[in-house]
């Protein structure tokens, strides 16, 4: 077992602490653009755009950024032509926004 374990575990408590403290009422009933809304937070948390909601650090991690837009990017390919305009133009905007704030990152950590 490594050293970071300890680190690990009280990080998993922390975001243990925050979710127990949602109340039912806070939580948005399930639809397209939450889930689009939570990809894409992910995202830019992982782009440093907006702090860790727990840390409230902003760190740049592009792998997990990558992941995230190409989780929008399946979510995009899959419900081609079965979504409202709102929701396509809701997607479409949301995954070049992130695309564009990766580039920039990207170049900016070189």
């Amino acid at each position: 077992m490594d050293g970071n374990w300890c680190k690990r575990s009280r990080k998993a408590d922390i975001v243990a602490d925050a979710a127990s403290n949602i109340s039912a009422a806070e939580i948005p009933p399930p639809s397209f653009p939450v889930l689009v809304s939570m990809f894409s937070t992910q995202a830019a948390v992982a782009l440093g755009m907006i702090p860790h909601p727990v840390t409230n650090q902003r760190t740049v991690e592009l792998p997990i950024a990558k992941h995230f837009i190409g989780m929008l990017t399946v979510l995009e390919d899959k419900t081609r032509g079965n979504l409202s305009s709102e929701e396509a133009t809701f997607l479409e905007r949301s995954l070049h926004q992130l695309r564009v704030a990766f580039l920039e990152v990207e170049r900016n950590a070189k």
